[in-house]
């Protein structure tokens, strides 16, 4: 607690508290007998749409857990009327509002008055509370105290900036656990007009590290929600997350605000729960999957397979099997005549219209079903020879199991040696096809060609969507019902196969009719001032489009920087998880995957338990967790393990970015003596170490060499030396100097 809060709680007039205590008590009565009626009363209706109607409502009236306080404001007008503000609606026996939802329209002034811009309030009071307890309260004037009021809690002057508040610090510096938490009582007036954008709009929303891009988009979904009841049910909402673990971290935010019916997915389970991804993609083939160019490829694949007959069709009769015959361009117009239906319905159809044509031939007019005239086998083979029956998973696995048909449906789509790349041998076992998360979208894709997605939404939600390839938008667009969605990310962590440094394609591939804009959040709550001022340089480097977010908090901790000898450093890492875990903080271990098996061998052999981020876990204490799962993820305290093996991976410097803010308070880099990625070094006045290079040439001394040779040779060799040195240089990491001096050499010696 800080010297203002003491000073504050000091000031507090116990009248005035115990007052509002006596409201607290009356309103949580009045919540229960809301709770009794909705739980327990009868089903009331006299026809099935008004008891559906009622269930309706009994389920949007589900109740809070008990300890939850039935308010977390107060805002008075100037002319004097009060609104208590909180989760839920309340009212009196005689329908009056004790306490009005955070949700509705005459609550916003609580979070976007400022001095500036008071919106009619004297004041705004908010409260702490615990199990409905008020333990404290604090007040901002807007306008002149007046002399009769007792003391109250705040110091007049209204803070300097309106996204920053008390309220807020608090929360942040609670501990962090496995789940994200709700951020109703600490709204800020930026993130809150972000929440209450018009729901017909495809909105994207930018926000670096700790913006609370995420929170605002759920909290937007509860807003919705409420606003727009007789339009949007909660089974109409899908939230689609990166990863499983992402999914579980942001899991109980909707519930939490009243909401648990929403959708939640992670990208690999809303585009395919049938198909298990086993495997992962090389950028390189990743990058061609993810084109939307694939979607015209597998277009063109499908109905590459139908057969325009140049002889005739024969049916057999039911029961006699007498052949019935159907002339060659009577089919041919069948076929050509259903190309622009969905496969599956112009198959369906194509059925049907061949038996119609063999009726004729019979001289059947007007009954039900010509189908029922003819052998189902018979006619079903003549439908398999012109449009063959497909499933979407079989397809595409024989799609890319075969270089010729890839080369066919590709053509003046893909090059040559894309379609070789995508070429990967079918296994004998279908259940054994190594899919990665690139095929589903190709699986999607072709299911949608096919037939059309099961369920469509009234509005979707879509994280970290700066990462999604064009074909993972267009599975996104395809559950749309009308473009309205909310788009979540930031431009400065977008890495993989699919990076990009803009949102213009995202907003290309979602192709909503609804107007669009990209709202930008740019003030960073959740990673302390000490821990940006060394990820700033990193994002300079990273996306130097991006403007940093403003950071409002500092904790007082500085980052510590451990230097680590290579037999020492998995122990070091580990020392430094443990410390903060022996204090109770929510710990993420951050490193690269080749780290991970000597670093769970190490958690085994000490009897420690830990989750892994690629299992989608996240456990209480310990998380080892990759730098690319890491997106969107909180932790009280994050040890970086060597950070040069990040930076040396595709988008390395904006994996380190997103490594070193997943912090709220502390951050322990712990790094191999000589490593430490250039754009660290200041901090901790690192150089690089020298290489061996004795070692390196193969016990070669550079000045012996030189002197064998004449003046002439000696030049040539040193200017050749000297441009050979400058490419590397300027070309190759520092660490990897030496192990490319020592295999040029064994190259040249061998």
């Amino acid at each position: 607690m800080s010297i203002v809060d003491e000073a504050a709680r000091s000031l507090e007039d116990p009248r005035e508290k115990a007052a509002e205590q006596d409201y607290f008590d009356v309103s949580v009565e009045a919540r229960q007998r809301a709770c009794d009626y909705w739980d327990h009363g009868p089903v009331s209706g006299s026809t099935p749409a008004e008891r559906e109607a009622f269930l309706k409502q009994r389920r949007r009236h589900e109740c809070p857990e008990p300890g939850e306080a039935v308010a977390h404001g107060r805002i008075d007008a100037e002319d004097g009327t009060k609104l208590y503000i909180g989760r839920r609606y309340i009212k009196d026996e005689d329908g009056a509002p004790l306490v009005i939802s955070w949700k509705t329209k005459a609550a916003v002034p609580f979070y976007q008055a400022t001095p500036v811009d008071p919106q009619g309030l004297a004041r705004k009071r908010t409260f702490e509370s615990l199990n409905n307890h008020v333990i404290h309260y604090t007040d901002t004037w807007f306008v002149e105290k007046p002399n009769a009021e007792a003391p109250d809690a705040h110091v007049d002057e209204p803070t300097s900036s309106p996204e920053y508040s008390d309220v807020l610090l608090e929360a942040l510096e609670a501990n962090r656990s496995g789940e994200m938490k709700d951020i109703v009582l600490t709204i800020m007036a930026a993130q809150d007009r972000i929440i209450r954008a018009d729901k017909d709009q495809l909105l994207v929303v930018q926000g670096g590290p700790g913006t609370g891009k995420t929170a605002v988009a759920l909290h937007r979904v509860s807003w919705l929600l409420y606003n727009f009841q007789d339009t949007i049910n909660p089974e109409d909402v899908l939230v689609v997350g990166p990863n499983p673990t992402f999914t579980k971290y942001i899991r109980k935010v909707l519930p939490d605000l009243g909401d648990k019916d929403v959708v939640q997915r992670s990208l690999h389970d809303f585009m395919g729960s049938r198909v298990v991804v086993t495997a992962t993609e090389s950028p390189e083939i990743a990058a061609i999957k993810g084109s939307a160019r694939m979607a015209d490829v597998i277009s063109a694949a499908l109905y590459g397979q139908l057969t325009v007959p140049t002889e005739p069709i024969v049916l057999k009769r039911q029961g006699s099997g007498a052949p019935v015959t159907i002339s060659a361009g009577d089919a041919a117009d069948a076929v050509r005549g259903l190309r622009a239906q969905k496969y599956d319905v112009g198959r369906r159809r194509l059925r049907a219209r061949l038996a119609e044509l063999g009726a004729r031939q019979l001289g059947w007019r007007g009954i039900a079903s010509f189908e029922d005239l003819f052998d189902a086998k018979s006619l079903e083979g003549a439908l398999n020879a012109l449009w063959p029956e497909v499933n979407a998973v079989d397809f595409i696995r024989g799609l890319l199991g075969s270089v010729d048909a890839l080369l066919r449906a590709g053509v003046g789509i893909l090059g040559k040696e894309e379609s070789a790349l995508l070429y990967r041998p079918v296994d004998g076992n279908a259940a054994l096809q190594p899919w990665t998360l690139d095929d589903l979208a190709l699986i999607d894709e072709a299911q949608s060609i096919l037939t059309s997605v099961e369920t469509r939404y009234a509005h979707i939600v879509v994280d970290e969507a700066q990462d999604l390839s064009e074909m993972q938008l267009r599975a996104v667009r395809r559950r749309s019902k009308t473009g309205s969605m909310t788009v979540v990310g930031d431009i400065a962590q977008s890495t993989g196969a699919h990076a990009r440094d803009s949102w213009v394609t995202v907003l290309a591939h979602l192709r909503s009719d609804l107007p669009s804009q990209i709202a930008e959040l740019e003030h960073g709550y959740r990673v302390p001032s000490e821990v940006f001022d060394v990820a700033r340089p990193v994002l300079a480097l990273a996306a130097p489009n991006v403007t940093p977010p403003d950071i409002v908090r500092t904790v007082g901790s500085e980052p510590s920087w451990i230097r680590s000898e290579p037999a020492a450093f998995v122990e070091d890492v580990l020392a430094a998880a443990r410390g903060h875990a022996s204090l109770g903080r929510f710990v993420g271990i951050i490193a690269d995957q080749k780290h991970w098996p000597a670093l769970a061998e190490r958690f085994r052999a000490d009897g420690m338990t830990w989750s892994q981020s690629d299992k989608g876990q996240l456990g209480s204490t310990y998380n080892l967790v990759s730098p690319h799962d890491a997106k969107g993820l909180e932790f009280d305290a994050v040890v970086l393990a060597d950070p040069a093996t990040l930076v040396a991976e595709p988008h390395g410097h904006r994996l380190l970015y997103i490594a070193l803010t997943r912090t709220t308070k502390y951050l322990d880099v712990v790094f191999p003596r000589g490593t430490l990625p250039e754009v660290l070094r200041p901090f901790t006045g690192d150089a690089p170490e020298a290489p061996e290079v004795e070692t390196a040439f193969g016990g070669l001394d550079a000045d012996e060499e030189l002197a064998k040779l004449g003046p002439v040779e000696r030049t040539i060799a040193e200017q050749t030396a000297a441009v050979f040195a400058d490419q590397i240089r300027g070309t190759v990491q520092d660490k990897l100097h030496a192990a490319v001096v020592a295999k040029i050499m064994k190259e040249l010696l061998g």
